[in-house]
C-alpha cells in the first residue's frame, strides 16, 4: 500500500537559490513589480509572506536563511494541498536537476 505522500515533490532551497524565486505583491495587476526573494526589501518580503501564510510569530526577514526556510515550508505546503505556487521558480532545466530534494 502506497502512502499518499509519494507524489509530493520536495525542495530544499538555499540562500543561493533565493534570487531565482520571484513574486509579486499584487498578482492580479500585470504591471505590478516583481521581486526576487533575495533582494526584496524586508518590508516587501514581510507583506508577501503574510499574504500567503498565517504567520504566528515575528520573523527577521533580513536573515536570508529565514527566507529560504520560509520558501521550503511554503513549497511543501503547496504540494501537500495541491495549490499552485504563489511565486515563480526561474531556474533553468539544468539548475532544476541540481536542486537538492
Amino acid at each position: 500500500m502506497k502512502s499518499g505522500k509519494t507524489d509530493i515533490q520536495m525542495r530544499m532551497y538555499t540562500i543561493l537559490d533565493l534570487n531565482q524565486l520571484t513574486f509579486k505583491l499584487d498578482e492580479g495587476v500585470e504591471q505590478a513589480p516583481e521581486y526576487d526573494a533575495e533582494n526584496a526589501p524586508d518590508s516587501v518580503f514581510a507583506d508577501f509572506a503574510s499574504s500567503v501564510a498565517n504567520l504566528k510569530e515575528e520573523i527577521d526577514w533580513s536573515d536570508l536563511e529565514e527566507r529560504a526556510s520560509f520558501f521550503n515550508k511554503l513549497f511543501t505546503f503547496c504540494q501537500e494541498q495541491k495549490f499552485d505556487l504563489p511565486y515563480r521558480e526561474n531556474f533553468t532545466a539544468e539548475e532544476m536537476k541540481k536542486l537538492p530534494n
